[in-house]
């Protein structure tokens, strides 16, 4: 009973096919029992690999795993500030990253207030973007996060 030799390869391209050697990146640690350790997962760590074992008896085997790295949402910029002449329209857009669901509410820090379209008809919302329809008797300065 040979121990088997271990190796772990990742595919080129975001499919399964062709394969490049993985260990040398300095984030990844291979254990003599074949395990695969990444040390700091990130979003380019996302994909397949190959694990392949000989012990030189037969032709081997080996396995395809897909590695699916999930991201939470997150801000690039945590705020801005935008000035608006007293009754014009302004587009605020929510630029979140991060994987699928996310689930984007506005609200005006001011008052703690939720924006619901259905309750309110000065402003849109889809999604990531908002369309303010306010015209305020006295201009008030709001924060929406």
């Amino acid at each position: 009973y040979p121990k088997p030799s271990i190796t772990w390869k990742k595919a080129i391209g975001p499919t399964p096919g062709e394969y490049k050697d993985f260990l040398y990146e300095p984030t990844v640690q291979l254990f003599p029992n074949g395990t695969i350790y990444f040390k700091k997962i990130s979003k380019e760590s996302q994909g397949h690999f190959l694990c392949e074992a000989k012990n030189n008896i037969g032709s081997g085997v080996s396995k395809v795993i897909f590695l699916k790295v999930n991201v939470p949402a997150h801000f690039q910029t945590k705020s801005k500030q935008i000035s608006v002449p007293k009754g014009k329209q302004v587009h605020v857009q929510c630029n979140v990253q991060g994987d699928n669901p996310i689930d984007i509410k506005w609200k005006i820090q001011a008052t703690q207030q939720y924006l619901d379209e259905s309750l309110d008809s000065r402003y849109i919302a889809e999604h990531r973007f908002i369309l303010l329809h306010y015209t305020l008797a006295k201009v008030r300065p709001s924060f929406y996060s």
